[in-house]
C-alpha cells in the first residue's frame, strides 16, 4: 500500500505525464507492481501496457558507445570532428565523446525550447533527422568540460558517431549487441 501511495503521489504531482507503471523487487518478498494514471480518457494504465522509455534510452546509447570503445572502434577521448562533420557553429567540433556521454559538452538542448518543442509536439509522428536537430542547437551553455548540463543533443550526436564509426544505425547496434543477447524482447529503440 505504501508503494502504491507513493506512485499515486508522484503521478498527481507531475503534471506533464499521464501516468506511471513501476515494479520493485524486494528480496525475500517478491516483486511489487503498481500503476497509476490514465493512458487516455476513460482508459486507466495497466501493468501490461508498453511505455516509451524516453531518456532511459541514454543508458543503452552509453552502453553501446562503451562497447565500441572496448572494441577499439572509437575512443572516448575522440573529438566530434574525428567522426562527423559539424556545420552548426554553436557546436564545438573539439568536444569529446566522453563529454557527450557525461553531459559536460556545454551543448544546449533545444528539445524543450520554443519553437522546437512546439514543432515536435505538433508533428508527433514525424521522424526528425539528426542533422535537423543539430540545426536547432543554440549557443553553448558553457565551454566544453567546464561544467555540467543535461542535453538530449549529446546523445543524438553520440548516435551519429556510432553510425559513422560502424556504418550501422544505432538502433540496430543496440538491438544486436545489447537487447537480443539479453533477451530484452519487449524493449525497443
Amino acid at each position: 500500500a505504501m508503494l502504491q501511495d507513493t506512485l499515486n503521489t508522484y503521478v498527481s504531482q507531475i503534471t506533464s505525464i499521464k501516468g506511471m507503471a513501476a515494479s520493485v523487487y524486494i528480496p525475500g518478498q517478491g516483486i511489487w507492481t503498481g500503476v497509476s494514471g490514465n493512458s487516455y480518457s476513460g482508459h486507466p494504465i495497466t501493468s501490461d501496457m508498453r511505455f516509451g522509455i524516453a531518456s532511459n534510452s541514454k543508458l543503452f546509447v552509453a552502453v553501446m558507445m562503451l562497447k565500441l570503445a572496448e572494441n577499439n572502434i572509437i575512443s572516448l577521448d575522440d573529438s566530434l570532428k574525428d567522426w562527423i562533420t559539424i556545420t552548426n557553429t554553436n557546436i564545438n567540433p573539439n568536444i569529446t565523446i566522453r563529454q557527450l556521454l557525461n553531459h559536460t559538452s556545454g551543448i544546449s538542448d533545444p528539445f524543450f525550447v520554443s519553437p522546437w518543442f512546439d514543432t515536435i509536439n505538433n508533428n508527433s509522428t514525424r521522424v526528425f533527422t539528426p542533422n535537423e536537430v543539430l540545426g536547432w542547437v543554440g549557443v553553448p551553455l558553457f565551454p566544453a568540460g567546464s561544467s555540467w548540463g543535461y542535453s538530449n543533443t549529446n546523445y543524438v550526436i553520440a548516435g551519429m558517431i556510432a553510425k559513422s564509426a560502424t556504418g550501422i544505425n544505432l538502433s540496430k547496434l543496440i538491438r544486436d549487441s545489447i537487447l537480443t543477447p539479453l533477451n530484452l524482447n519487449s524493449t525497443f529503440i
